[in-house]
């Protein structure tokens, strides 16, 4: 057995890992002083389990670690190896090397191995017991350590010699088993002391064992009974089951022929719909031709109602022009007798009155004549003639006055009848004004009730429309609210394979639920969900990164280590952790980024197209920094090319180039939701769903607007059909105080014909 080779990193003053190779024979490290030769027999002495600080010519066991100089930057951790050939298995394994390492953090975690396998330290000490090499054994001989073995006391000599003589591992295990032995004794003696003290407890230990062994029985009875009871109940719920599976069979049975039911009835339904809008259409014609024959039927009544009353006046009428008529004959033919009678005596008169105008003329004369001869008795009889000419002058005088007297009467009389006649014509006047005023009002109700007849007609159609337009907008309102249930059901499905972690392998799935109720620390996340990707690269970043998606980052080596011991102690399988003080990322060089950024078809770096939090940039670029996305698999293949096959290259469709030249591809199984996707799917549904809310909202205030609407169509039809009636009402009230001028009127023009009739009477009998 010798010693082989030995490896440093950041042990001191060797930063770099730090290799050295050993033959057989001696080997001689020289160098000037400060060069760390003593380093290596210190690092040497550390692996083989040095606990001492001060040892290592140092205060504390940080100061093995590299400080970092002025050039370079401090280290996390140290570490040596130690190979031994162990051909002649002068070690007691079954290997031909041996190589021992020790590994420290700043922290002050430590960490030992045996051929790159866990190990305590315990292990490397009995390992290299009794073969002289050690952290005190006599293989290794520091400065003054010669020195130092003279002048000690000779028990302290004789350890080096039975080192030598390899009586040192049986030595340590009699210490062992002298431990072992005086620890035995004092269990005994601790047991002795609890034997005395139970013994006094087994008057009551026995009660209660007793207790015991009947509540056991009666608890074996009782699980028993209920046993049999839950064996009672599975049957009669399997029973139950049964019936009631045979009921829903027959139910399913019952829907289907119902759905087919339903089929023909909505089909019918349909059919009957369309029939009623015919049908509702057909109404609405009737009901415009009923308003017309309503309206014209009350015209009817109102002119059979005129036609009675007139009728009826009309009667009266005759029956007052009948009497008048008579009377008015009756007068006519005395007035016809006198006027004759009057005539005759008038004629009479004139002709005695032109007799007598005669012989007074001749009487004169002859008195002129003989006015000296005439005797006494003849004048007197002159006299005697001449007063009977005049009685019969003046009674002709009277008789000429009352013929005058009844002609200013005829003239009175006929001034009365004509301003009779005037006083009618005034009134026929009124009537006949009045009348074209209703006339007027007639044809403007008429316009009026024409006018509300067809906005009537215009507002039912719009309230027909609004009524369609609601019942879609309902429709659509409920489309929208099943899209919303239904998009609500997938992101809380989502959601729930997100809290569960589904999809994830068992270990790392309990690493993370781990995390969430605070047993294990330092804990950032899967990969999965630390990095933000665009939905164009998804399928190539997934195919990139393929199994490091469900690595766990981890705050540093230590909590890693915590979380591998949770997932052994618990059984709960194996997961990859990743920690942020290690991971060292990866990175394409400027020369071969620059070849290839021009090329046709190059996407990018994957590093450099996905989002994540800086802290994490170490462990994206170990992943991602040397991944080439590009367009298809032929760019894939020229850009490998010129990279001289040297990096991964990833295609859009999952095509993969690997280093070296060999491709990977095919088709793949479509995941309805990735590891990947989940996130960004879950956003997009969230965004969605607000989206769906705002539209639902929206048609919402439509639906409302469209119930205001028909609110308002149904007041203005029912305004339209109130003033339609009292329209319609004022127009039978024109119509019939219409009637009522036109009956006043005729009665009036009867009056003013009579009263013409009179006077041209009266003006004949004044001519006469």
């Amino acid at each position: 057995m010798f010693l082989k080779r030995i490896e440093l990193g950041g042990f001191k003053s060797f930063a770099d890992k730090t290799e050295m190779e050993f033959v057989r024979g001696i080997t001689a490290v020289v160098g000037p002083n400060g060069s760390g030769k003593s380093n290596i027999s210190d690092g040497i002495r550390w692996v083989l389990g040095e606990q001492s600080a001060k040892s290592l010519r140092g205060g504390k066991m940080e100061d093995i670690i590299f400080a970092g100089s002025d050039a370079r930057k401090a280290v996390n951790f140290s570490e040596v190896s130690l190979t031994l050939d162990n051909e002649d298995h002068a070690l007691a394994l079954d290997f031909g090397e041996v190589t021992v390492t020790r590994r420290v953090h700043r922290s002050g975690d430590s960490e030992y191995f045996i051929n790159k396998q866990s190990c305590r330290l315990k292990d490397i000490t009995e390992l290299f017991m009794d073969t002289g090499i050690g952290k005190e054994a006599y293989s290794i001989i520091g400065q003054g350590r010669i020195e130092e073995i003279l002048s000690t006391r000779s028990e302290d000599r004789r350890g080096i010699f039975e080192e030598a003589s390899g009586i040192v591992k049986y030595k340590s295990r009699k210490r062992d088993a002298t431990r072992k032995l005086d620890e035995t004794e004092q269990n005994l003696l601790r047991i002795h002391d609890l034997v005395t003290e139970l013994e006094d407890q087994i008057g009551p230990l026995k009660e209660q064992s007793e207790k015991a062994i009947h509540y056991k029985e009666l608890r074996s009875e009782l699980k028993s009974q209920e046993i049999s009871m839950y064996v009672y109940q599975i049957e009669q719920i399997h029973a139950s089951w049964s019936k009631a599976n045979e009921r829903l069979q027959s139910l399913k049975e019952d829907e289907i022929g119902l759905a087919a039911v339903v089929s023909t009835h909505d089909a019918k339904l349909e059919n009957d719909r369309n029939a009623l809008r015919i049908l509702e259409t057909e109404t609405e014609q009737l009901q415009s031709a009923l308003l017309q024959f309503s309206e014209a039927t009350e015209k009817s009544e109102g002119l059979g109602e005129l036609l009675k009353e007139r009728s009826h006046h009309l009667q009266t009428n005759q029956e007052q022009l009948k009497v008048t008529l008579a009377a008015s004959e009756e007068r006519h033919r005395e007035r016809e007798t006198e006027l004759i009678a009057l005539r005759e005596k008038f004629g009479k008169l004139e002709f005695e009155l032109s007799d007598v105008k005669n012989q007074l003329s001749v009487e004169e004369a002859k008195l002129i004549g003989v006015t000296g001869g005439i005797s006494q008795q003849q004048e007197e009889s002159l006299k005697g003639n001449l007063l009977e000419l005049m009685n019969q002058m003046a009674q002709t005088r009277n008789e000429i006055r009352y013929v005058d007297q009844q002609k200013e009467t005829l003239e009175r009389r006929m001034n009365r009848a004509a301003e009779e006649s005037g006083k009618w014509e005034g009134q026929k006047e009124t009537l006949e004004s009045r009348k074209a005023d209703i006339d007027k009002k007639v044809v403007r109700l008429g316009k009026e009730i024409s006018d509300l007849r067809g906005g009537y007609i215009t507002e039912s159609e719009r309230l027909q429309s609004l009524q369609k337009l609601l019942e879609e907008s309902r429709g659509t309102v409920r489309k929208w609210e099943q899209k919303r249930e239904a998009q609500v059901s997938r992101r809380d499905t989502m959601k729930e394979m997100q809290d569960d972690f589904d999809g994830f392998m068992l270990g790392v799935k309990e690493v993370l639920k781990a995390s969430r109720k605070g047993t294990l620390n330092g804990v950032h996340g899967a990969v999965a969900e630390l990095v933000k990707v665009p939905e164009k690269i998804e399928l190539a970043v997934e195919t990139a990164m393929g199994a490091s998606l469900q690595h766990v980052v981890m705050e540093n080596e230590s909590v890693s280590r915590q979380a591998i011991a949770f997932l052994k102690q618990r059984q709960l399988g194996r997961a990859t952790f990743l920690p942020l003080d290690v991971i060292r990322p990866r990175a394409i060089g400027a020369a071969e980024r620059s070849m290839i950024e021009g090329m046709e078809g190059f996407v990018g770096i994957g590093a450099d197209l996905v989002q994540f939090e800086s802290k994490y940039a170490s462990i994206i670029g170990s992943l991602l920094g040397n991944v080439i996305i590009a367009e298809t698999l032929e760019v894939a293949n020229k850009i490998a090319a010129r990279c001289q096959y040297r990096f991964r290259v990833v295609t859009l469709e999952g095509d993969v180039v690997n280093a070296g030249g060999s491709m990977t591809g095919g088709s793949q199984h479509k995941k309805n939701v990735s590891l990947l996707s989940r996130k960004r799917q879950l956003d997009q549904l969230d965004q969605d769903i607000k989206d769906t809310e705002n539209q639902i909202v929206k048609l919402h205030h439509s639906v409302d607007d469209v119930k205001a609407q028909l609110e308002q169509c149904q007041v203005k039809l029912d305004e339209l059909r109130q003033s339609g009636d009292d329209t319609r009402n004022a127009e039978q009230q024109a119509s019939m105080e219409m009637k009522q001028v036109e009956h006043e009127l005729r009665h009036v023009l009867e009056q003013v014909a009579v009263a013409g009739q009179e006077k041209s009477g009266f003006t004949e009998e004044i001519k006469e």
